[in-house]
This record gives structure tokens, C-alpha cells and sequence, in this order.
């Protein structure tokens, strides 16, 4: 999820965009692959540590999304969900409701992931990463503030200027 909705973030894409059907591509089959109610499959901290038992780090996703062909559908991660809210907002407050439901919030939001690499055993991952925290809270703002994010982003001409590449028109 991060590599497709990442660039909505701070950038608009239009309607018929190769970028924004992208998008709704990608959470439509995150959508499809959803475990126990929950979807949001993307890079992530999992169930499993190094010497210093510190969480470990890798991409997840999609075969049918990956570049390369390989995929991992394991590990979902709250916010593979919240930065998809603009395009799936009641499928993904379902998705929210249902971690929060299985144990995946905690004192400062939502934990990390959770790991179904072990059958009939999901497994939480219990850190915060700053930078998927942060991604997530981009993603509330904008949608509580008519997209004011994108808005002061594209105040810099240099940002204007990428703005037709995200928008390029699908065949």
C-alpha cells in the first residue's frame, strides 16, 4: 500500500488518472485479500526478532501488485488503511474497527501490524513506528480538513511542477 498511496499524501491525482486508478486498483485488491475483516498489507515491522529483540523490518504485499512478482500477504499494518481512507473510508473504518477490536491499540494508537504468518495464531506486533504513525496522521488531517495538506504542498512551484506527471490520463 505505501508505494501506491504514498504520493496522495501531499499530492492530488485527478479523476481518470493512470495514478489515482492506480489507487483504487491496489485498495481493491488489498480489499479482496483481507484476513479475519482486516486489510492493509505493506511494509511493516513483523513478528520476529533480531539478537537485541528488537522487531524486524520488511516489505509485504501483493503478488498481483508487486513489480517483481513475489509477495508475502502476511503483515497488515493500520496504516496500509488510514492512508487508503480518502478512496475506501467505510471499508477501512471497518478494517480500523476490527484491529482495534483483535487487541492492535494501544496507549498511543495503533501497533504496528499484526503477523498471520502462523496459522490460527495472529501475532501483534506491539511498537510504533514514527514515520507509519506519521503517514497515518497525514492521512486524518486531510481528510478532516478538505485536503489542507495537499493544498500548502502545492503552494511551492517546484511542487506545481510535478503535479501533471500524477496526472497523466489512463487509455
Amino acid at each position: 500500500m505505501f508505494e501506491y498511496m504514498m504520493p496522495n499524501l501531499l499530492m492530488p491525482s485527478a479523476c481518470g488518472s493512470l495514478m489515482r486508478n492506480s489507487m483504487q486498483s491496489a485498495i481493491a485488491l488489498q480489499i479482496k485479500k483481507m484476513r479475519e475483516g482486516i486489510w492493509g498489507i505493506t511494509e511493516a515491522g513483523y513478528a520476529a526478532f533480531d539478537q537485541m529483540l528488537n522487531y524486524q523490518y520488511r516489505a509485504f504485499g501483493i503478488k498481483g501488485l508487486a513489480l517483481s512478482g513475489e509477495a508475502n500477504e502476511t503483515v497488515y499494518a493500520p496504516y496500509g488503511v488510514l492512508i487508503a481512507l480518502e478512496y475506501a473510508f467505510f471499508k477501512g473504518m471497518d478494517s480500523l474497527k476490527n484491529m482495534q477490536e483483535a487487541g492492535m491499540k494501544g496507549e498511543y494508537g495503533f501497533y504496528e501490524a499484526i503477523d498471520f504468518s502462523k496459522e490460527n495464531k495472529p501475532r501483534i506486533v506491539y511498537s510504533y513506528m514514527s514515520h507509519h504513525q506519521g503517514m497515518g496522521f497525514i492521512a486524518i488531517c486531510n481528510l478532516l480538513t478538505d485536503n489542507a495538506l495537499k493544498k500548502h504542498f502545492l503552494n511551492h512551484p517546484n511542487e506545481q511542477a510535478l503535479t501533471p506527471l500524477l496526472n497523466v490520463a489512463a487509455l
